[in-house]
């Protein structure tokens, strides 16, 4: 479509909640789906058989063409869904690159087991696109778009500092890069183990990290604060919590635009 007008006026910046764009990665087993299940009518693409326990609308992705045909499916709009979850984007990676080796094999007398074994990088080059264009794809829709992923340790060297371990989403490096830059918002989920005086015993916190440390990759569009955000007792304390928090930035944010 050809662009014949140039825009009168600023568009306004979104506040709801709703409006953003955000992956959700961290500790195994520590309630990203399950809160991800107390957002606004959710509808998940389920790519790794893990929601057996948590109550939810769901559709099984298995190969790259199902993405595809959700797509067309909510963009009819006959539907209540508000949000998509794409859950894993590890396991949406996976899927890609087996579709890729799969058409290789296909079209090819000489078979191969990994993207890696295609000439010149193609096949990383041909799986980052795929993944893209689903992330993309999704996020064109008028839904709030959540990826769910595990985290893995990468050795990390500041350019002042010794060398250390940082958690990081589970994807290779230049593929992880490209998704977390479609984010707005990158949280972190993990747990924090402190003795408690007052009740003399160990405690277990699970936390949603806002901002980033020497110890895993947070962040982005906006400032959530550099405090963690306490997911309580259930997926939808936690909800309820980080939306909390998402409320307080945009009332500072339109306090400090009138002044």
């Amino acid at each position: 479509m050809a662009i014949t007008s140039l825009p009168k006026n600023p568009t306004p910046a979104k506040t709801s909640f709703s409006d953003f764009a955000y992956c959700f990665y961290g500790e195994l087993k520590i309630g990203k789906s399950t809160m991800a299940a107390n957002t606004e009518s959710p509808l998940f693409l389920d790519t790794e058989s893990g929601l057996n326990a948590i109550t939810a609308s769901r559709v099984a992705i298995e190969c790259i063409e199902d993405f595809r045909n959700v797509y067309d499916l909510l963009k009819k709009g006959d539907h209540s869904y508000k949000t998509v979850v794409i859950d894993t984007i590890d396991n949406a990676y996976r899927i890609a690159a087996e579709s890729i080796v799969k058409t290789h094999n296909k079209n090819n007398s000489r078979n191969i087991e990994h993207i890696s074994d295609i000439a010149y990088s193609k096949g990383w080059d041909m799986v980052r696109a795929k993944i893209n264009g689903i992330i993309r794809t999704f996020a064109q829709l008028p839904l709030t778009l959540i990826l769910i992923g595990h985290s893995k340790k990468e050795k990390f060297k500041p350019r002042n500092g010794e060398e250390t371990e940082i958690h990081v989403l589970n994807l290779p490096s230049s593929i992880r890069s490209e998704v977390m830059a479609m984010m707005d918002m990158i949280l972190y989920f993990g747990s924090s183990r402190y003795f408690n005086k007052e009740k003399n015993r160990w405690v277990t916190e699970r936390l949603i990290h806002c901002s980033p440390s020497n110890v895993f990759i947070a962040g982005g569009r906006l400032n959530f604060g550099s405090s963690p955000i306490n997911m309580g007792k259930s997926g939808q304390e936690a909800y309820d919590n980080l939306t909390k928090r998402f409320n307080e930035v945009m009332k500072r944010r339109k306090k400090n635009v009138k002044r």
